[in-house]
């Protein structure tokens, strides 16, 4: 469920994601895209939701996270 103020989401996220990038927390910045194609679903702007549920999709993919890609393939699949 998106929070009322989707720009404090965003950049939650954000924060989130730079952390994870200079851990090299692999699987969790692949979820985080994930969590920001879905905010941007929600937030109607399909090409950068696009954009982020690719990434989460490849990075599952390279990860062979099986069940976290089904799930990112499925919100692609309804975009296009």
């Amino acid at each position: 469920r998106l929070p009322h103020n989707q720009d404090s989401a965003r950049a939650l996220y954000e924060q989130a994601m730079s952390l994870a990038e200079s851990l090299a927390m692999r699987p969790l910045v692949a979820r985080i895209h994930l969590g920001l194609g879905l905010l941007h679903v929600h937030s109607g702007d399909r090409d950068r939701a696009l954009g982020d549920l690719t990434t989460a999709a490849a990075g599952f993919r390279d990860m062979e996270m099986a069940s976290w890609l089904i799930r990112t393939e499925a919100e692609v699949s309804r975009l296009r």
